[in-house]
């Protein structure tokens, strides 16, 4: 399992093209005992390391704080712009569906899907559907 920090998050979005037109294929949120919530997600990318061309990313989502998901006219599974993730005052924002770059809290929030935690992690699995 990889951590992705601001000193790894570049090379990781290098090798999977910034997740751009890459699928959502599952999400889940869960409510722990301990109080803290986490989030699950899976997405398939294009991958440059891969011989077969994709893989599977699964992100794992810890001390998560707000996790907002909203479907209307368009869908939020084909991440068309990529995702875009920012370290701001000891919380990592992520955005998986901005059309343009957010730089502050308010614009992460504006996204149909985004996130707040306090740890990243993704482990790289074999390609599926």
């Amino acid at each position: 399992m990889i951590r992705l920090t601001p000193d790894t998050i570049n090379e990781f979005l290098e090798r999977f093209y910034s997740l751009y037109d890459s699928v959502i294929r599952k999400i889940e949120y869960c409510y722990m005992s301990s109080g803290i919530q986490e989030a699950n997600i899976i997405i398939s990318s294009q991958d440059k390391n891969n011989s077969l061309g994709w893989s599977n990313l699964r992100f794992f989502l810890s001390g998560v704080s707000e996790f907002t998901l909203h479907e209307g006219r368009t869908t939020c599974q084909i991440l068309s712009d990529g995702i875009h993730i920012k370290w701001i005052e000891n919380s990592i924002y992520i955005s998986f569906a901005s059309s343009s770059e957010p730089i502050t809290t308010d614009e992460f929030r504006q996204s149909d899907l985004f996130a707040v935690c306090l740890s990243l992690f993704c482990d790289i699995l074999p390609y599926s559907e």
